[in-house]
């Protein structure tokens, strides 16, 4: 099992000509899944030339927009006005099988010597209007939105013994370069008949270092986060926003669950998911304020469903200032061009939870109800 890396330690030196600028880099070590990141602060002055990303679509052939509830296949969840018919108008919030799945709702048995991916891959259309940015959203939108999830990942949960279902995904890309292929605000859940590679390495991860410490992983890396403190952006009721010391991408944030909240994500209160929603919306206001409108994956990593003890629900924002490139390809090590560090004390300086409490109400408006 790798060691952590101490927070403050250079691991890779710097070299430089005289009259150049010094890059000082430094490898780092993820403990909860053992990847391996590569810190190069200087790489973030280097020069770019990069095409714009091209413009997705408009409102007007947005398959996303309220009016437009022909051009998606049937809804499975929803929230809408008491009284108005499925796959109609009156919505605030809407989940549907994804048009184009990535995996297939039952095996093709024609060819035995092919094996395919099952599973379930949904759509979660966020609001009714063309909006295209996670941070237009309130408060109670994005409540909604992570109830959405918790109600979806709960029906999913209930029928995968019988569908063959491992594990599930929930994500949101956001901007040409997290891989959006839409830009009306919108998340997806995809349930597979495996336990992903990343998943696996958590699992092994956590059950070897409890069984050679007698304790949580998890527990002990937010410890030490919280406990040296540099990395740390929030941390209050019964949540710890965290850089993590082995960040994937610059200005990448962990919302941790701590104490009584690391309890099943489907388990949280609406109370807990209305704090996690202000957080989440102060955290992307303080990064457009700290690095401009960056495209950005937001991803809510769940145990496996036949392990949903192995270790909490964790979510994580993760900016993408630039594209996967060749090393990284070849490697599977990214290379971070601000440090976690830098990053969490540029996230709190632009901070602001002035306007972020809502009322329950406002959740569920009067005359709406979620639809099963």
């Amino acid at each position: 099992m790798p060691v952590r890396n101490p927070p403050d330690r250079t691991v890779s030196g710097s070299t430089a000509r005289p009259g150049e600028p010094v890059l000082h880099t430094e490898t780092r070590i993820d403990v909860l899944t053992g990847r391996t990141v590569i810190i190069a602060a200087g790489r973030a002055d280097r020069p770019l030339h990069v095409a714009t990303a091209p413009v997705l679509s408009s409102a007007a052939d947005d398959p996303f927009l309220e009016g437009h509830e022909h051009d998606t296949p049937d809804e499975c969840l929803s929230l809408r006005q008491i009284g108005s018919p499925a796959n109609e108008p009156g919505w605030l919030i809407r989940v549907v099988p994804n048009r184009y799945p990535a995996v297939a709702e039952s095996a093709v048995t024609e060819n035995s010597s092919r094996t395919t991916a099952t599973g379930l891959h949904d759509v979660v259309i966020e609001c009714p209007d063309h909006r295209v940015h996670l941070s237009q959203l309130s408060v109670a939108e994005l409540t909604r939105v992570l109830i959405a999830w918790q109600r979806r990942v709960q029906q999913i949960s209930a029928i995968a013994p019988e569908r063959g279902i491992a594990a599930i995904s929930v994500f949101r890309n956001e901007g040409y370069s997290a891989g959006a292929s839409l830009p009306h605000c919108h998340s997806q859940i995809l349930a597979t008949d495996f336990v992903g590679p990343q998943l696996c390495q958590r699992l092994y991860k956590a059950a070897a270092f409890r069984q050679q410490h007698r304790k949580s992983l998890y527990d002990d890396w937010l410890m030490f986060e919280r406990k040296n403190g540099r990395r740390v952006v929030f941390e209050n009721e019964g949540l710890a926003v965290v850089c993590p010391f082995a960040s994937r991408f610059a200005w990448q944030t962990r919302f941790c669950p701590v104490g009584e909240t690391s309890t099943a994500f489907c388990q949280l209160a609406t109370d807990d998911l209305v704090h996690l929603a202000a957080l989440m919306l102060c955290l992307l206001r303080s990064l457009e304020q700290t690095a401009g409108q960056i495209d950005h994956n937001l991803t809510l990593t769940l145990p496996p469903l036949q392990q949903p003890d192995a270790f909490p629900w964790m979510l994580d924002l993760m900016p993408r200032p630039s594209r996967v490139a060749g090393f990284e390809l070849m490697t599977d090590v990214e290379i971070v061009t601000v440090t976690p560090e830098t990053a969490a004390r540029q996230l709190r300086d632009h901070a602001d939870r002035t306007a972020l409490a809502i009322s329950a109400a406002e959740i569920v408006p009067a005359g709406f109800d979620w639809r099963e």
